[in-house]
């Protein structure tokens, strides 16, 4: 039986904490999650990289992106443009120094990887105003939550929410705070 054909146009990122490949690995999936196509982030998070399929994700393996010959120095680049193709307009929903960023209500998590919107013009606008550095929170794959570091309610609302969702949500990723710093998102320690 033929490997299904992956459309390289949906080919996407997804943020997840770092322990979620040994995790699977002692789980159910077991070996088949071995030689998942990723690359760290930074400490607390990981960049899997999956097949958005409109009504599933199918992540990766190595062996799939060396069949494709995608070159892996160019593979984030290519994934962050594919997602940001697939997604519908962004919207920030919120007010006084706290917000939540909503595209499709799967890969939010994974705006942390568009420079664009965390550099750009939406933040120096004061479109969305927060006091101090950017701090950001992903406990789901569908939720971001923005707030700054010099804002004690906002970041108190953001860890709150932060804690309850990661420790709830099917699809967790982590409960950390991170703040942008240095081109990339670190974590946050307050």
């Amino acid at each position: 039986m033929g490997q299904a054909r992956i459309n390289v146009a949906r080919i996407v990122p997804v943020l997840k904490d770092a322990n979620y490949l040994n995790d699977m690995r002692q789980g159910a999936l077991g070996d088949r999650v071995a030689g998942a196509a990723h690359e760290r982030y930074n400490d607390q998070l990981i960049i899997l990289y999956a097949e958005d399929m409109q009504h599933s994700i199918r992540y990766l393996s190595n062996e799939d992106l060396d069949r494709l010959g995608i070159d892996r120095a160019g593979l984030r680049e290519m994934a962050v443009e594919n997602l940001g193709r697939l997604l519908p307009r962004m919207e920030a929903l919120g007010r006084d120094g706290a917000y939540m960023l909503i595209a499709d209500g799967i890969h939010e998590a994974s705006l942390l990887l568009f420079d664009d919107i965390w550099t750009g013009e939406i933040w120096r606008s004061g479109s969305l105003p927060v006091t101090g550095e950017l701090v950001v929170a992903v406990p789901a794959r569908g939720m971001l939550l923005v707030t700054g570091s010099q804002d004690a309610a906002g970041l108190a609302m953001t860890r709150e929410v932060a804690d309850d969702v990661a420790a709830n949500d099917p699809y967790a990723v982590t409960n950390q705070l991170f703040v942008y710093r240095d081109g990339r998102f670190q974590p946050f320690d307050e």
